[in-house]
């Protein structure tokens, strides 16, 4: 919420002394929960808008003494060659006093910038949607959502009255959208996806005049020759005055377009050994309704200065004069067209991301694309031909002949990309793509049916003493937009070549990024020991130390190559503990301090221990792949000779084997031996399992490793 009673002024006070106002309001609510137990959910929310607010606005209108017809130049009538002296009151056309009279007071003594008003602007929009999720098996899913939106936004004139109006006015949004969709998964090693969307949009802007119902310019001006269709029927017609602020109604006014889009969607994804593949289709059915002509009210210019007598300076205040007079320099009026455009597009793609080795990763990808021409429903359609200079109208048949271009089918968009692990903390990143625009504005840029002879621009520009000169009381000529009198050699139209591609655009990307100490982790789904590990995740800013040292080892566990061994790590992250007496030193590294060891108790036996250089253990060395470093401890020496002789406490006895040794699976021989190895490599921490052949956590720097492509669980263990 937001009131103006709260809101500054703001540094520069506005020139009307009235701080401007400044509400709004925003509330809304969801409600979510379950249909069906453990099988259908619904989410539902909906959103309210309401804002006014107000903008100090600055217009040029013309003075009191001017609007009596008194002007400090003086002015030549170019309808009889009277000269009237500065000062001297000018005679005026019923048409330009009644303008002129409907005008507001000036709130400024000043001869422009002399209207100040605070204008102001509403928005009023509401929303509101919906969706349902079914979980109908394991492998299976779906949901559906709606979603609705409703816009009503009213900017007011810039000057009020029967003679301002300019601007937009009415602006109104209604869309609607629908989609659906199906995730299917056949295997943990591959998911089908199949989507559904529907949208449609209504969407447009309605001139002041139209918004509030005004009379018809032939009933209040006297003005013919303008077309008395409702949709567009109502008001001044735009009259722009060089030099002062534009009168009547804005001439891009009334405009529409009324989407609706059909987009079904297929995507399959898999995993074969090292490639992460992907493929999909994609397809969209366009409609469009468009109607984007103007002017369709008629508009009237002044700018020729055609009062200015011989051997004065040019002024402004000779094309207001040419305002009283009512010689207007051009006008321009259209015909009303709504044009019901149809397009179909499809979109095809093949996507492999490879994991070449434990540095490099490749991206490769082809996409093919293919969008039809705009079509018209009833063929009203037509192109500009540059060799007959004539216009090619759109006939039934092929795509071709509706549209009148051939159809660009060879539109196809490869991708590279690679990510490349120099060493552990830099990485760089390159690609390549090649994509295409289909579609450009919906308007007047490449929509052919507003094109003639189906659509008239009539601009006539014309100059006093010409047979056919027309006065502004005396309107628009009869036929003006028929389409008889199109001509294409005179005419503004739209051309496009017969042979037009799809705009295409290539990209290219280089990157280096570098990092400073532990700034990556893995993690991996619970599953078989020979699957893979899967899935690289930042470690976020701030992670305690101990998480730093248990992702330092998962990336070193992970770096072994050797299949047969992997990390195991349930979906939560653990922390290697602290020993006894423990130093941490850089790169992750520790060591035990023997002066500052405890106790450590072994089934009720209590042993020192203390700390010693890695060295390589019996047993390791035949795993060259693993690079299996160890850090053993050394007992005390009576505790070392009752373990290495076997000889154990009462009750207690074990074959002696020497410390260190593996026996067979991989693990430590001895209790005592597995317990030091657990302990303090992190054999076992809380739900992590380390097996021979990984490399141990916490020694040595860890070697950093690119992220690893995520695999689907084994059915979500």
């Amino acid at each position: 919420m937001r009131r103006t009673d709260l809101n500054a002024t703001g540094f520069f006070k506005p020139s009307t002394g009235v701080k401007p106002q400044f509400d709004r309001d925003q509330f809304g609510g969801v409600l979510g929960g379950p249909i069906l137990r453990n099988k259908a959910f619904f989410f539902a929310d909906v959103e309210l808008f309401r804002q006014t607010r107000g903008q100090t606005a600055t217009t040029t209108i013309a003075t009191l003494d001017q609007r009596q017809g008194l002007l400090s130049v003086p002015v030549r009538n170019p309808l009889t060659g009277v000269t009237y002296p500065a000062g001297t009151p000018i005679p005026m056309t019923a048409f330009a006093r009644k303008v002129l009279g409907e005008l507001p007071d000036p709130s400024r003594g000043t001869a422009t910038n002399n209207l100040a008003i605070l204008q102001e602007f509403t928005n009023d929009t509401n929303k509101a949607g919906g969706k349902v999720d079914f979980q109908l098996s394991p492998r299976l899913s779906a949901f559906g959502r709606y979603g609705w939106r409703d816009a009503n936004i009213f900017d007011t004139p810039n000057i009020p009255g029967p003679s301002g109006g300019a601007g937009n006015a009415e602006t109104y949004v209604t869309n609607k959208q629908f989609a659906a969709g199906v995730t299917y998964t056949p295997n943990g090693r591959s998911l089908l996806e199949i989507r559904m969307g529907w949208s449609r949009t209504v969407a447009g802007k309605n001139p002041y005049a139209l918004f509030k119902g005004q009379a018809p310019a032939d009933e209040v001006y006297g003005i013919t020759g303008l077309p008395s269709d409702p949709r567009v029927a109502a008001g001044l017609p735009t009259q722009l005055i060089t030099g002062y602020s534009d009168l009547g109604r804005q001439a891009t006014n009334p405009q529409w377009q009324y989407p609706e889009v059909w987009n079904p969607k297929v995507n399959y994804s898999w995993i074969a050994g090292r490639h992460s593949l992907k493929s999909g289709y994609e397809y969209q059915k366009i409609y469009t309704e468009v109607q984007d002509v103007n002017p369709l009210y008629g508009r009237d210019q002044y700018s020729g200065q055609f009062s200015r007598p011989a051997g004065a300076a040019a002024s402004n205040l000779y094309n207001l004069a040419d305002f009283m007079f009512g010689q207007r320099s051009t006008y321009a009026l259209s015909n009303i067209l709504v044009a019901n455009l149809e397009q179909d597009m499809h979109f095809l793609y093949l996507q492999d991301d490879w994991r070449v080795n434990d540095r490099l990763t490749v991206n490769l990808g082809l996409r093919y694309e293919y969008a039809t021409p705009w079509v018209e429903e009833n063929n009203v359609l037509s192109n500009f031909d540059p060799d007959t200079l004539s216009m090619r109208l759109a006939t039934d048949g092929s795509l071709e002949s509706r549209s009148t271009i051939k159809p660009d089918r060879n539109n196809l968009g490869p991708r590279l990309g690679l990510a490349y692990t120099l060493n552990p903390s830099t990485v760089v990143r390159g690609g390549y793509g090649v994509s295409y625009v289909h579609f450009h504005r919906a308007g007047g840029a490449n929509v052919l049916p507003i094109n003639g002879p189906q659509v008239i621009n009539a601009v006539v520009v014309q100059t006093p003493g010409q047979a056919d000169f027309r006065t502004t009381e005396q309107g628009y000529p009869a036929g003006l937009t028929d389409p008889s009198q199109f001509n294409p050699l005179a005419a503004n139209i739209t051309y496009m070549p017969r042979d037009y591609h799809s705009s295409q655009y290539r990209a290219g990307l280089r990157r280096c990024s570098a990092s400073s100490g532990p700034a990556r982790s893995w993690t991996w789904p619970t599953g078989q020991p020979r699957r893979r590990p899967a899935a690289l995740r930042q470690l976020q800013p701030g992670a305690s130390q101990q998480q730093r040292r248990y992702h330092s080892a998962a990336a070193a566990a992970s770096d072994s190559g050797v299949r047969r061994h992997h990390l195991l790590v349930q979906r939560r992250e653990v922390a290697l503990p602290r020993l006894p007496g423990e130093v941490r030193l850089a790169h992750g590294r520790r060591r035990v301090d023997p002066q500052l060891a405890d106790a450590v108790e072994d089934r009720g036996q209590r042993r020192r221990f203390a700390g010693e250089p890695e060295r390589q253990l019996p047993g390791a060395a035949g795993h060259q792949q693993s690079r299996c470093r160890l850090r053993p401890l050394r007992l005390s020496p009576a505790a070392q000779q009752h373990d290495e002789r076997g000889v154990r406490p009462a009750g207690r006895s074990r074959p002696p084997v020497p410390v260190g040794q593996f026996r067979g699976g991989g693990r430590p021989a001895g209790r005592l031996a597995a317990r030091r190895h657990q302990y303090h490599h992190g054999g076992r921490v809380g739900d992590a399992h380390l097996h021979a052949g990984s490399r141990l956590p916490g020694v040595g720097h860890p070697a950093g490793l690119p992220g690893r492509q995520q695999l689907p669980s084994q059915r979500d263990r």
